[in-house]
């Protein structure tokens, strides 16, 4: 009994002692980033990785760095972005991403990186390694990914005008609601598919960028009609290569766009892509053949 106790208090003595350290970090941080005015250089983003232990967690939203050279830096899991996608809340009420315009971020690794709301006009991320990073609603203007790693990476409502994806791996990624005019890209790019064609692949999607009360509701909401929206954005892609004259690509677009049509079209098709609950609360009822 005596030992369970003294285990006990020496847990709560641990727990409070990270606290402590966790917002001793986080005040050197901000007074760091105050002094700086925000304005950050690579030496900058160094030390402030140093004082943070590592790149994961660092949150650098709402600095200034413009035109600086972060390429073959370790920054996976860093926050330049709005940590978390809050249903409840405004665009107004939402933090500000970080402005990266013209940065150089090329050949770094950015698994997991947060870029929402980020200005990322003209920055480039040649061949960088950007899995499961999130550029949700970021202005990505003449951007260059060429070459980069983008699995299961979230590009919803992202700004892509003129962007250079060819040679990118966007299997997986979630592009709905992507503005992609002049974006230069194909269906090789694309992968074989996109996230809303894998079930597992949306839960885990939603879980890891959406705060709202009742986050099963929504997510649910959202699996319900994913093949709907798969179809929205592969008729989004058929536009933008009809554009730039890419007809193949066009071509593979359409036959995507109409194979999930197909998945959708027959109610008697519902308990198999969206599951017999969905039926269920809808009174739709197979075939007798």
């Amino acid at each position: 009994m005596y030992t369970t106790v003294k285990q006990a208090e020496v847990n709560q003595e641990y727990q409070i002692t990270q606290v402590i350290e966790e917002n001793d970090t986080t005040s050197r941080i901000k007074e760091y980033m105050r002094k700086r005015n925000m304005k950050l250089t690579r030496e900058d983003v160094m030390t402030l990785i140093e004082i943070n232990g590592s790149s994961k967690k660092l949150d650098l939203s709402g600095c200034d760095l413009s035109g600086v050279n972060l390429s073959k830096l370790n920054l996976e899991e860093i926050f330049f972005g709005t940590t978390k996608i809050v249903m409840s809340a405004t665009i107004e009420e939402m933090s500000s991403g970080a402005n990266l315009e013209g940065a150089m971020l090329e050949r770094a690794n950015l698994k997991g990186a947060n870029f929402g709301r980020a200005n990322l006009k003209r920055a480039k991320f040649y061949k960088s390694d950007l899995t499961e990073a999130t550029f949700w609603a970021a202005d990505m203007e003449g951007v260059d990914l060429r070459g980069t790693t983008l699995t299961n990476a979230d590009f919803y409502t992202a700004i892509l005008k003129d962007a250079r994806l060819l040679g990118a791996r966007l299997n997986g990624a979630n592009l709905l609601r992507a503005y992609l005019a002049g974006a230069m890209l194909s269906m090789k790019d694309i992968g074989s598919k996109i996230i809303q064609e894998t079930m597992e692949g949306y839960e885990n999607y939603y879980e890891r960028w959406y705060i709202t009360p009742d986050v099963k509701k929504y997510k649910q909401t959202h699996l319900d009609v994913r093949y709907l929206e798969a179809m929205e954005i592969y008729l989004t892609l058929k536009s933008t290569f009809l554009s730039a004259g890419r007809f193949d690509d066009a071509s593979k677009a359409y036959f995507k766009e109409r194979q999930l049509e197909k998945k959708t079209f027959a109610p008697w098709r519902a308990a198999r892509y969206y599951g017999d609950a969905f039926c269920a609360s809808r009174a739709i009822q197979p075939p007798n053949n």
